[in-house]
């Protein structure tokens, strides 16, 4: 992976490539922005780059340092995931005692952490003693949507590069390069990407399309008192292997976005919901604006809720009750 190959993200790897021009690479970088939009690829790039053989501003991809990257088994190469919710101490110090080591083969070794806001306290302070002082021809870079989920000890101690939600052109281009997809899957990855890519959401487009009509289909004859129906439908979600109430939810957070997009009379062009402008004028007269504000306040709750260990068919049925209270009829 190149930078070249890295859309909608010129500003960031021009800070990345000016650094490796200049020599002046830091101990640590933060990688901030939302999920999804090139963060890791980031990582592969600049691995790939400050070790390759023709040593330039940008990676061969050719050399054996670079397929090696490419193919995650090079040796100065370690990457942390959280496991479960958290990045455990178990974790971090096994990472930091590989960090310590020489390079085995490249100029530098280089640890990526995702997920970096899943560190608990006791896995960030152990991490912190190494940003400290860190080993000599190292690099660690860190990756979390936002600094202020970071202890700000960590963030103080790392050059910050921002990356930014891709423009829609990019999320067309990207998206044109699986085949598979009918024009009408393109339509609508693309009216629903925000900004992000998503494989998850490539590998599972059929169900998603049946799922996002379904969740419309409830939304629109909630007024007509249908909650066994729904109960029964939120109970299948949730007993899922594919744990198909993530995107329930996202469906439900894109849905209230447009009916506040149409209270505030703003372009139809720009609603997510592309083609259901019919169903969204169906339930603005159920779901005044304060109403379709708190709604949206509630999915983010059951989200967060649900990060801490609710019992998810509760969770989410408590959502839809929730919703059907603040109905007006």
């Amino acid at each position: 992976m190149a930078f070249s190959h890295i859309l909608g993200q010129d500003p960031a790897i021009a800070l990345l490539k000016k650094a490796i021009q200049q020599q002046r690479l830091p101990s640590a970088y933060l990688f901030t922005g939302p999920a999804h939009i090139g963060k890791y690829k980031t990582v592969l790039s600049l691995t790939q780059t400050i070790n390759c053989i023709q040593q330039g501003d940008d990676a061969c991809l050719c050399c054996d340092a670079c397929l090696q990257i490419t193919h995650q088994n090079f040796p100065d190469f370690f990457v942390i995931k959280p496991e479960g919710q958290f990045i455990k101490i178990s974790q971090i110090k096994e990472s930091l005692k590989w960090l310590h080591l020489r390079p085995a083969y490249g100029k530098y070794r280089i640890l990526a952490i995702e997920g970096a806001e899943k560190m608990n306290k006791e896995s960030a302070n152990a991490f912190l003693k190494t940003l400290e002082e860190p080993p000599s021809q190292t690099l660690i870079i860190l990756l979390a949507e936002t600094p202020q989920q970071l202890l700000e000890t960590i963030v103080s101690r790392c050059q910050i590069i921002r990356f930014q939600l891709l423009q829609k052109k990019y999320v067309e281009q990207i998206l044109k390069e699986y085949p598979k997809l009918s024009p009408a899957q393109l339509e609508f990855l693309t009216g629903f990407s925000m900004g992000c890519i998503r494989e998850d959401w490539i590998e599972k487009i059929d169900a998603l399309q049946a799922m996002r009509d379904q969740v419309i289909d409830l939304l629109v004859t909630l007024s007509s008192g249908q909650m066994g129906k729904i109960f029964n439908v939120i109970e299948g979600w949730s007993s899922s292997k594919d744990k198909e109430w993530r995107y329930m939810l996202d469906f439900l957070e894109y849905w209230f976005r447009d009916l506040a997009w149409v209270w505030y009379g703003l372009p139809p062009q720009q609603v997510f919901n592309q083609g259901r402008m019919e169903q969204l004028q169906q339930c603005v007269p159920h779901f005044p604006l304060d109403c379709v504000l708190k709604n949206y306040q509630k999915i983010l709750q059951t989200r967060e809720q649900i990060r801490m260990n609710a019992y998810v068919p509760l969770a989410l049925d408590a959502l839809w009750l929730h919703f059907k209270q603040n109905l007006v009829m």
